[in-house]
């Protein structure tokens, strides 16, 4: 004896997918007024644009800071740390020289740890 077929009418829905990732790494290397190195990777993607500075055996990650960003002289920031980049032409980073890197831990101000970074 054969059982009856059934049929269902299924309806399914796909949730919580990721959107892809469109972030983009960019890596400068600059030599500074000091003759010290500093790396920034600028990182690029559709919601926010940020920067990791690497110098001295430290790496912080710095957001795009528009209270002090000029139209395109960005600079970027966290609780500890100012970098200040150059004119940014047609949005390439890579060209631009890095005004300042500052400590905002050792003085109100922000103090200097590296200026006049050109791009290795």
């Amino acid at each position: 004896m054969q059982t009856p077929q059934k049929n269902f009418n299924l309806k399914g829905f796909i949730t919580d997918q990721q959107q892809p990732s469109n972030q983009q790494n960019y890596v400068v290397n600059y030599k500074c007024d000091s003759n010290e190195n500093l790396s920034v990777t600028y990182h690029f993607n559709n919601q926010k644009t940020s920067a990791t500075v690497t110098y001295d055996n430290i790496s912080q990650q710095l957001n795009f800071d528009d209270q002090y960003s000029k139209k395109n002289n960005p600079v970027f920031s966290n609780n500890n740390y100012l970098l200040s980049v150059g004119t940014i032409n047609d949005g390439v980073f890579g060209d631009s020289m890095v005004y300042s890197l500052l400590d905002l831990k050792k003085s109100k101000g922000g103090y200097a740890l590296l200026q006049n970074c050109q791009k290795l």
